[in-house]
């Protein structure tokens, strides 16, 4: 397991306060990690397949997504499903963020392939396993 090495981390909230508490605790987090933020799950299908202000060079293809469940335009739920039928996007880890406790969203997100589903506010050691899932394909 390579810890020095720098986790990208594409977050979506569409709440600018959760999104910076979402930084916060991913710079404490056990891997150096590279946070890029966005607004929404339209923006999340944008920013993965490289579509207008995200199709610059500058957008490192994430480790790992970690995606707020209820976001205008696009839910967290349905950006995994439209990752998990994208034979281009589909191996990318998931991470749903969410106040829900809702065992239904739990279940669906199980069902995309999510590989966690982290209830908000956000504990430091749900995203730190969250990340230990991905890091063992690092090495």
């Amino acid at each position: 397991m390579d810890k020095s090495r720098t986790a990208t981390i594409l977050l979506a909230d569409d709440n600018p306060p959760d999104l910076e508490y979402g930084r916060r605790i991913l710079s404490r987090g056990p891997l150096r990690c590279d946070v890029r933020a966005v607004r929404d799950g339209v923006e999340v299908l944008d920013y993965l397949r490289r579509v207008g202000t995200f199709s610059r060079a500058d957008c490192p293809w994430p480790d790992l997504l970690l995606t707020d469940l209820s976001m205008p335009r696009m839910t967290g739920l349905e950006v995994a499903r439209e990752i998990s039928t994208d034979r281009l996007l589909r191996g990318l880890p998931i991470g749903v963020l969410t106040g829900s406790q809702a065992e239904f969203d739990f279940a669906v997100a199980c069902d995309l392939g999510c590989i966690a589903f982290i209830r908000k506010p956000l504990d430091l050691g749900d995203v730190a396993a969250a990340l230990a899932k991905i890091q063992s394909g690092w090495t």
